[in-house]
């Protein structure tokens, strides 16, 4: 990548965040709403060095949802490692799979 190239990737990566951070707060309170209606069984997971999800913020969202229970990945590839981490991904989501092989 050209630092020109890589800066307007980053920027817009920025700018699409602050409008999905915006467009969260604003639409907080339906949000919340829409999370207490959620029957099934709820694992929220995040990888603890996400920048796009900060677990931070993920994280809030398991208490609003009935019964879920929250789960913290640690990962060295931020929020690449929901891709990389696949041994974690694998103990996080075996369990709550109906059918083990």
């Amino acid at each position: 990548f050209s630092g020109s190239r890589y800066y307007n990737i980053f920027y817009a990566l920025v700018i699409i965040y602050e409008s999905c951070f915006v467009h969260r707060e604003h639409y907080a309170i339906a949000e919340h709403k829409r999370f207490g209606r959620i029957r099934a069984a709820t694992t929220v997971a995040s990888i603890d060095t996400d920048g796009i999800f900060p677990p931070s913020e993920i994280e809030r969202w398991a208490p609003l949802i009935p019964g879920a229970v929250y789960k913290r990945l640690n990962s060295a590839f931020g929020h690449d490692g929901f891709l990389l981490e696949t041994r974690q991904l694998i103990d996080l989501l075996e369990p709550l799979l109906p059918c083990k092989s």
